[in-house]
């Protein structure tokens, strides 16, 4: 029986996209999740799991590496992004599988040898998707398929991670690879075989001067980058945090210094997952009827209230110094207190799921489809150096000044973003004109 082209309705590529990002997410969390809390079982030490998670990480840093190559080579008859995608999962399965035998203690090398090459399937996969997400999408669908992608991101992460750590209970850990392996290549077979894309994006423009050669190609790159003002001043705006960012990425440190048991931090990380993947559709369809950048506004500002609200809870509880620092002032944790840290938690990862939904809606906007593959996927590398130096300044905030001050920073420094959206507002012009 030959299925549909999921391409050829909306409602079919809103579905492709979402389980797209799926397969993202679900091996991503099986190895940040699943393989960590395994490792940590058999008893490893902190430094080689860090050297294990620095092989998740790391590819994802360099992918934009990939976006000439996934950009240039086609595939005649069987299709441009959609070979990219099809080559890299299967891939990426095998990697898995690999990994099966693997003796964790006395292996570990190896193992981080297989995840890295893991990943650098993963993020060449991502690179092909958010091209032909550029290529294929309309302009008003953009907003609702960047919030259904990232949060099939984040569920898949759920599935891939939280699911099968409630199962290793039941199940061999070997069957867990068969697994999250399964996952991936149900989406293969039901939804990456019947893409048929556009004619035009099969033949990556044939008959134009990108395929000539890959310095043209570098060229329009850099053109659709830094001459167009609505691309440079995204770019500049890729700089910036966009709202605050610790009750996300301080969530478990939170947690572990509160005292919280470790069935109560993973309710509380998996309840964050399922508001985050809701914000980002939400987000992303309120972007597409309301407006990118008045919509990009709103979450930023409102994500700074949770932010705000809970450094003063912390600070009426006297955690005015560093969490390391012991102070006479500091008053023991009530229900009262966790019982807003939950409500700040979880209200602040629906309104950052509204602003991931929304910003990845206006930067597909302002990405070339001609070199989307490099151009996009800069403004998302641009995007995780943001995480890096947050999560950075963060730690030394903290450790100097305490989480109430460090909060409040960070939502000082998440509203700076909106200084440059009034200029992310004209069609692609180039700034000589």
């Amino acid at each position: 029986m030959k299925l549909p082209n999921p391409l050829g309705s909306r409602t079919g590529r809103m579905i492709a996209f979402f389980l797209l990002y799926m397969t993202e997410g679900i091996p991503y969390g099986f190895t940040s999740i699943v393989m960590v809390y395994q490792l940590r079982e058999q008893g490893l030490d902190n430094f080689e799991i860090g050297n294990f998670q620095w092989a998740l990480y790391f590819p994802w840093q360099w992918k934009w590496l990939a976006g000439p190559f996934v950009d240039l080579i086609s595939f005649g008859r069987h299709g441009h992004r959609r070979v990219w995608i099809l080559i890299c999962q299967f891939l990426m399965v095998a990697a898995l599988l690999t990994a099966m035998p693997v003796d964790f203690g006395q292996q570990l090398k190896l193992l981080i040898g297989i995840v890295l090459i893991h990943n650098v399937f993963a993020a060449t996969q991502d690179v092909a998707i958010d091209a032909l997400a550029c290529r294929v999408l309309e302009e008003d669908e953009r907003g609702l398929a960047s919030g259904l992608m990232f949060s099939g991101t984040y569920l898949g992460s759920l599935v891939g991670g939280s699911a099968i750590i409630f199962l290793l209970p039941y199940i061999p850990f070997e069957l867990t690879y068969l697994l999250a392996g399964s996952c991936v290549l149900a989406v293969t077979f039901f939804i990456v075989i019947p893409i048929r894309e556009p004619e035009n994006t099969a033949d990556n423009l044939k008959t134009g001067a990108l395929r000539a050669n890959l310095i043209e190609y570098i060229v329009t790159a850099f053109r659709s980058m830094f001459t167009y003002r609505l691309a440079f001043f995204g770019l500049l705006l890729a700089l910036l945090p966009m709202g605050p960012h610790a009750l996300t990425m301080k969530t478990q440190v939170f947690a572990s210094d509160f005292g919280m048991t470790t069935n109560q931090i993973g309710s509380l990380q998996s309840f964050s997952i399922i508001c985050s993947a809701a914000g980002c559709v939400i987000g992303g369809v309120a972007s597409d009827k309301l407006g990118r950048r008045r919509m990009l506004a709103l979450f930023i500002v409102t994500g700074c209230v949770p932010t705000m609200f809970f450094a003063q809870t912390l600070a009426s509880y006297g955690w005015h110094s560093p969490p390391e620092t012991f102070s006479l002032d500091r008053q023991p944790l009530d229900d009262e207190f966790f019982k807003w840290f939950w409500i700040c938690t979880l209200s602040f990862s629906l309104t950052h799921g509204m602003m991931y939904g929304t910003r990845a809606a206006l930067f597909l906007d302002i990405s070339n489809p001609v070199v989307a593959g490099i151009q996009f996927t800069a403004y998302m590398s641009v995007l995780n150096l943001v995480l890096g130096y947050t999560t950075w300044w963060q730690g030394f905030v903290s450790l100097l000044h305490g989480y109430p001050m460090m909060l409040r920073i960070d939502s000082a420094l998440g509203l700076l973003g909106l200084l440059l959206l009034p200029f992310v507002c004209e069609r692609k012009t180039p700034l000589d004109v």
